[in-house]
């Protein structure tokens, strides 16, 4: 079983979104380049979040995936994410990017 909590808010999910972003930025450099987030994020997705286009994705721009991903999976609009809204197709892609 995936959820071991009830809910999961925003400011939950950013800050797993954040430790993600630590575990899988092997290099140190402050940016997520594609090879480190391609079993996470597709291509199009990475173009899209990639504002700044330097070598990847900063912390703000991971954030902002990881905001857009939670109100995608925030089907009823509540502030929170349920367990059956977890296992979604837009709950997978929110895990996909918070959980490391």
């Amino acid at each position: 079983e995936m959820c071991i909590r009830d809910r999961l808010n925003i400011f939950e999910a950013k800050r797993a979104g954040k430790a993600t972003f630590k575990a899988i930025n092997k290099d140190g450099d402050w940016t997520l380049e594609y090879d480190e987030v391609s079993k996470r994020i597709g291509p199009k997705t990475f173009d899209k979040y990639n504002k700044i286009k330097r070598k990847g994705l900063d912390r703000v721009e991971w954030t902002r995936l990881v905001k857009a991903r939670f109100r995608a999976a925030n089907t009823d609009g509540d502030r929170t994410i349920e367990c059956d809204e977890l296992k979604t197709k837009a709950g997978h892609r929110l895990l996909a990017v918070i959980w490391h």
